[in-house]
C-alpha cells in the first residue's frame, strides 16, 4: 500500500494590508512548493511551472479583513509514502507575491527557478534540518532557512530579468512597468506525519518592510514558532493522510500529465497574446508579437519535447514492471 499525503491550500486571509505602492489592496498570488522526504527518498512537487499558475491572482484588489477561496488545481500538493519507508516528514513553502506589471512568462520563469533551486537546496539540506527540528535549535533553523531562502531568492530574481523583453527593461528604468512584489515566504514542516486523518493546518506571512529574516516558520503539531514580525496574511488548509493501491509507475504517470499541463498553459499563453493584439496600441504590438514568437518557436517545442521524453519513460516504466531507479525519469530522446 502507498500512503498519500494531501495538502490542500483552500483560503487566503488578509489581516492588514501594508499599503505597497500607495494602495490600500492588493492582487496577491502564490507559489506553492512541497517537499517529501523519508529514511530512503526525496521528492519534491510541482517540479514544473505550469504557465497558468505562475501568476494565478486569489482576489483582485483584496483589502484587510477580507478572505478569499484558493482555487485548484494548483493548491493541492500530494507527497507519496511506500510500506518499507519511515522516518516520513514533509516542507511545505509558499511564496506570496503581490501582482503589478510583471509579464507572464517572466512570472513563470521566476516560479521556475523558485522551484527547482528549493529542489535543490532543501535537498541539500535534509539532514540539517530535520536535526534541528528535533533538537528544538530554533537558531540553527533560522539561519537554515534564511540561507535558503536567499539562494532561492537570488535565482528568482536573476530568471525574471532574463526573461524580460530589452522594451520591458527600458520602461522599468522610465518608472513605465513596476515588477511584482513579493510578500512574504512562509516555511511549514509536519513531522512527524503522523496516520490516517484530517488535520488542519495554517501559514502565517509577515510584513516584509519589518526586517529580516523574513521567514515565518510554524509546524504541526507546532512545538517551534519562529514568528517575529506582525502577520499581514494567512493561509489555511488541511493535510489529510490516507492509504491507496498506488500504481508502481505512479510517479512516471505524474510527470507527463505535469508535462501536458505545461503545455496547455503555453497554449492558452499564446490565445491570451493574440486577444492582447487584437485591441493593443501601436507601441504594444511589437512586444506582443514578440512575446508569441518566442512562445511558439522556443517554449512550446520544449515542452513537446518533455512530454516525449515523459511518454517514453512512462512506457519504459510498464514495460519492465515498475520504475528502474538507474532508468532517468525523462530518458534522452533518440
Amino acid at each position: 500500500m502507498t500512503t498519500l499525503a494531501t495538502i490542500t491550500l483552500k483560503t487566503l486571509r488578509c489581516i492588514k494590508e501594508s499599503d505597497r505602492g500607495g494602495t490600500s489592496h492588493s492582487e496577491p498570488y502564490m507559489w506553492p512548493f512541497l517537499a517529501t522526504v523519508s529514511n530512503r527518498s526525496f521528492t519534491a512537487t510541482p517540479s514544473a511551472a505550469i504557465l497558468s499558475d505562475s501568476r494565478k491572482i486569489i482576489k483582485n484588489e483584496m483589502r484587510a479583513g477580507q478572505t478569499a477561496v484558493i482555487d485548484g488545481p494548483a493548491n493541492r500538493l500530494i507527497g507519496r509514502y511506500e510500506d518499507d519507508e519511515t522516518d516520513r516528514w514533509m516542507l511545505l513553502v509558499t511564496m506570496l507575491l503581490e501582482a503589478d506589471d510583471l509579464p507572464l512568462g517572466a512570472a513563470s520563469a521566476g516560479y521556475q527557478a523558485y522551484l527547482d533551486e528549493l529542489h535543490l537546496r532543501v535537498g541539500q539540506n535534509t539532514f540539517a534540518i530535520k536535526s534541528a527540528w528535533d533538537e528544538g535549535d530554533v537558531a540553527t533553523l533560522t539561519e537554515l532557512i534564511t540561507r535558503i531562502a536567499k539562494q532561492v531568492s537570488d535565482k528568482v530574481q536573476s530568471a525574471i530579468r532574463g526573461a524580460l523583453s530589452t522594451g520591458d527593461k527600458i520602461k522599468i528604468g522610465l518608472g513605465w512597468l513596476n515588477l511584482d512584489d513579493p510578500i512574504n515566504v512562509a516555511v511549514g514542516m509536519i513531522r512527524p506525519l503522523g496516520g490516517p486523518g484530517t488535520r488542519n493546518l495554517s501559514m502565517h506571512f509577515a510584513n516584509p518592510s519589518s526586517g529580516d529574516p523574513r521567514v515565518i516558520f510554524t509546524g504541526w503539531p507546532a512545538h517551534i514558532q519562529i514568528q517575529q514580525f506582525p502577520v499581514e496574511y494567512e493561509i489555511d488548509g488541511t493535510l489529510v493522510v490516507g492509504t491507496v493501491q498506488a500504481d508502481p509507475c505512479q510517479n512516471r504517470i505524474d510527470a507527463v500529465q505535469a508535462a501536458e499541463a505545461a503545455l496547455k498553459g503555453l497554449q492558452h499563453m499564446v490565445q491570451s497574446l493574440q486577444h492582447q493584439l487584437a485591441t493593443a496600441t501601436p507601441q504594444q504590438k511589437p512586444g506582443i508579437v514578440a512575446e508569441i514568437r518566442h512562445v511558439n518557436e522556443d517554449l512550446i517545442p520544449e515542452a513537446e519535447k518533455r512530454i516525449e521524453r515523459a511518454r517514453k519513460a512512462l512506457q519504459f516504466c510498464k514495460l519492465v514492471g515498475g520504475p528502474n531507479m538507474d532508468a532517468p525519469l525523462e530518458p534522452a530522446i533518440a
